[in-house]
This record gives C-alpha cells, structure tokens and sequence, in this order.
C-alpha cells in the first residue's frame, strides 16, 4: 500500500506539457503560442506535483467522453517518469472507470418521472426490501457513504447496485493513492466538459477538502480541465493539414 504523494518536484515555467503540442504548433504556430501561455498559467500556483498533474491528466485523457491514445500514453509516460507507481496508475484508471455510473444515475431520476417508486415497493413487497437493504449495507461497508440517489436506485436494481460497490471499491481498498488524491482525480474528472457532473463534482471536491487539499491545488486542477479543449487543435490540426496536403496533390494532377 502506498499513500504517499512522493514525487516533490513542481513543473517548471518553460514549455508547455501537453499532447500533440508540437504537431498542432506545427501547423498553428500562433494558436499554439496562445495555448502555452494558458498552460503554462496552470502551473504558476506550483500546488500540484508533477506525478499528481500527470496523474490528473491521464484520467482526463481516459475518461469516456475523450478516450485519446496518445493523450493517455503521453500521461502515462509522465507519471512514471516523475516516479509514479504501477499501483497508482492503474488506481487512477480505476477511478475513471466508474464514470459511466452518471448516466445510470441520472437516467434513474429520469425513470422516476415516468414511474412511481411507491408502486415499485409495494410491488417488490418484502423480497425487494430485503434485497435492496442488503444492496445499501454493502454499499455502505464498502464505499463509507450513502445518499438518497443510490437509496432510490437501490429499489430499481438492488443487485445492480451492489455490484456497482464492489466495482467502484477497489481503488479505495488497496489504497495506492492516497484519499486526498483521489478525491482530486474524482474531481477533476467530475467537472471534465463531457461529464459536467456539477453536484457529484462538488461532493468530491468537498472530500478532496476534507483530507487535506489547498485551495490552490482545487483551482490548479480546475484550470487544467479548461486546457484539454486544446485537444480539439492538437489532434484535430494536423489531420486538417494532412488532408489539405492531399487535396492539393490532387489538384496539382
């Protein structure tokens, strides 16, 4: 188990780190300056380590709404260069992993307009209580907590829902980050663009508080979100360029 953050070093202030850069520099060398000048401002409050932002950005990278290879290797790369560990990683993967619940979650309160959670009791009768109280005391022995989202999903798939806490639970049971920081990870990938989970990201952010985070290393991950709409440049300009090139080749014929 390891729980500590043992990379000290801070980024420095000299080139952007981010993936594709060069490429999309490349083709919009203007843009691309602009976009150094933002990246680098994220790293001028140095409350971040460099394992914890790359850490930070592989779980942007891997999340469901941007999943981009390179982005990720590029991420990857920086953790273990600044001596993050096998655990770690996978640990943050992990706790990207569970973003696919939100939709679950939110299709559930949707449900719930249309259906009655009154008539799902009282049709389940005394076998769906069981069921979905033993849902709730899984859930709470394995991931601390309980709110009223999962206590309604509990009665609309009691098994769903304890399954869910034992998917979600290993990162939080083998502890190869601290909570602190996983809390921060959670955060950062709450707030992504595509996800937007605004209360679950407050939650965590609370959380993040709680075990110890600085205001500084909230707001320093909160503008690291803001930078990957570059992603849209970076990935996006060189492929415009190749098929201009294309183009002009076949006009040229």
């Amino acid at each position: 188990m390891n729980n500590s953050n043992s990379s000290t070093t801070k980024p420095n202030n000299e080139a952007p780190s981010f993936p594709s850069y060069t490429e999309a520099y490349s083709v919009d060398p203007t843009f691309a300056s602009d976009f150094a000048k933002l990246e680098i401002a994220t790293q001028r409050r140095g409350a971040l380590t460099k394992k914890m932002r790359a850490l930070v950005g592989l779980a942007l990278s891997s999340s469901i709404g941007l999943m981009d290879r390179e982005a990720i290797r590029f991420y990857a790369r920086k953790a273990i260069e600044n001596e993050a560990t096998h655990g770690e990683i996978i640990d943050t993967l992990r706790l990207t992993s569970v973003l696919g619940v939100h939709g679950y979650v939110m299709g559930v309160e949707s449900f719930l307009e249309l259906y009655s959670l009154d008539d799902i009791k009282q049709e389940g009768g005394e076998d769906l209580k069981r069921r979905a109280l033993a849902a709730r005391t899984e859930f709470e022995r394995l991931r601390g907590y309980w709110v009223d989202a999962w206590e309604r999903a509990s009665w609309m798939g009691p098994e769903f829902v304890e399954a869910y806490a034992s998917y979600s639970s290993r990162p939080h049971l083998d502890q190869n980050l601290a909570k602190k920081d996983r809390e921060i990870i959670y955060t950062a990938i709450d707030f992504f663009p595509t996800m937007q989970a605004g209360p679950g990201g407050k939650g965590h952010m609370t959380q993040a508080i709680a075990h110890g985070a600085t205001k500084d290393e909230i707001l320093e991950v909160l503008e690291m979100v803001a930078t990957f709409g570059f992603l849209s440049s970076s990935v996006g300009l060189p492929i415009a360029a190749e098929e201009w090139e294309r183009a002009q080749k076949i006009t040229e014929k």
